[in-house]
This record gives structure tokens, C-alpha cells and sequence, in this order.
């Protein structure tokens, strides 16, 4: 699966399956990029692909901080998920 992305300076893109986050990569100050993740049906009931703006702080987060702090800058774009395998 293959995302092709503009439009987001030093934004976050990530791959999010029914297993949960399986990666995450930052865009660069251009907003474009593009990003690829390999699977098949026997590891993902379904992909998305969430699109989230850098953190006030500038960061990218992690999506897996715990605590107070919103581990994520705002959303940007989120697909429907992409349902893999026989149906």
C-alpha cells in the first residue's frame, strides 16, 4: 500500500491496521511525500492511513505517549479503512 502525500509540512503519516500502529514517518518541511508499507490479508484485516500536522510544540509525537500530553498534532486526512483479502 502506497500513500502519496502533499500539503502537510513536517507532518506525520501512519499506517494503522486492526493490529494497531505499524508505522509512522515523518513528511518533510515540503508537505509531500511519499510512503509505503507491504502486508498481506494473513497480517491485516484492513489498512488506513491517517495524516496528522506536527504538534504545537513542532514535534511529530508518537501516538503512544500516555499521560496528560496529546501524544498527536491535528488531523489532516484519514481513509476509510481498506479492507484486504476475500470479502
Amino acid at each position: 500500500m502506497t500513500a502519496k502525500i502533499a500539503g502537510v509540512p513536517n507532518g506525520v503519516v501512519r499506517f494503522i491496521t486492526d493490529e494497531g500502529q505499524t508505522q509512522q514517518v515523518t513528511l518533510p518541511a515540503s508537505g509531500q511525500g511519499t510512503s509505503t508499507w507491504v502486508t498481506t490479508p494473513q497480517l491485516a484485516a484492513y489498512v488506513r492511513v491517517e495524516v496528522r500536522h506536527p504538534k504545537i510544540d513542532g514535534t511529530s509525537g508518537s501516538g503512544t505517549e500516555m499521560g496528560t500530553v496529546i501524544p498527536l498534532g491535528p488531523m489532516a486526512a484519514l481513509t476509510n479503512p481498506i479492507f484486504l483479502g476475500a470479502s
